[in-house]
């Protein structure tokens, strides 16, 4: 049977979960990334093609709308890379980050 699976790829290019827990101060707009928390780029299209999936890329919502409309539409795997800001976070996680 096929499937319209649809996987999602937040791509800001950094271990935001690790730096999280290591520095949450990370985040605010002057302080620094660890080094160690910056992650290669990957080839998504070619991961995603490799494993049978059609990918698709989106900048902002506009086209992350789009990319999933025409997902819905397939009746096999696709993978959407959604490129965000290094030091986006959710809303609830922002009150986390220490303000001194």
């Amino acid at each position: 049977e096929k499937t319209n699976a649809i996987v999602f790829v937040f791509k800001n290019g950094i271990n935001s979960l690790a730096q999280y827990h290591q520095n949450p101060r990370g985040f605010k707009r002057n302080e620094k990334i660890y080094d160690f928390n910056i992650l290669e780029s990957m080839d998504y299209r070619t991961i995603g093609e490799s494993l049978g999936a059609k990918v698709f890329y989106a900048k902002n919502y506009g086209e992350l709308e789009r990319s999933i409309k025409n997902v819905e539409k397939l009746d096999y795997v696709s993978l959407i890379v959604m490129k965000i800001q290094p030091k986006d976070l959710p809303e609830n996680s922002k009150w986390k980050i220490p303000v001194e």
